[in-house]
């Protein structure tokens, strides 16, 4: 059986590596990693609309960027790169058929305390097993 996830997954980050030039992108950032980043935070499927068991999802994917500082500038930078990167890209993965990405929803907010600026982004992916 295909991993429809799992080959979503690998999709978004490599579209990502390929668009995104104004910070690392990982969807497990290693122990220690300091901003500015990009990390595929979260992938939820759902497969309601699916006539077979679990050969189609709609994939919620949720990407979360973070800047070093309290300003919204380089972080709108960084979150209109990750759009640009996913937005209508054409990606695909291994046995499975993949739609464009198209962006839900994204958010930003300033965090004083730890002296970073935090963006969201979630976008939504339909895929289904490739036919043989």
């Amino acid at each position: 059986m295909t991993d429809i996830a799992g080959g979503c997954l690998s999709a978004v980050v490599a579209a990502l590596n390929a668009g995104v030039t104004l910070a690392p992108v990982f969807s497990v950032p290693p122990e220690g990693t300091q901003p500015p980043v990009v990390i595929v935070g979260e992938i939820n499927g759902d497969p309601s609309l699916s006539p077979k068991d679990g050969d189609m999802l709609s994939i919620s994917v949720r990407i979360v960027t973070v800047v070093a500082g309290t300003s919204r500038a380089p972080l709108l930078a960084l979150m209109a790169e990750v759009r640009a990167a996913l937005k209508g890209a054409a990606i695909s993965a291994p046995g499975v058929d993949l739609t464009r990405p198209i962006e839900e929803a994204s958010s930003d907010r300033l965090d004083g305390i730890n002296n970073v600026a935090i963006g969201d982004q979630s976008f939504l992916i339909f895929a289904v097993t490739a036919s043989s």
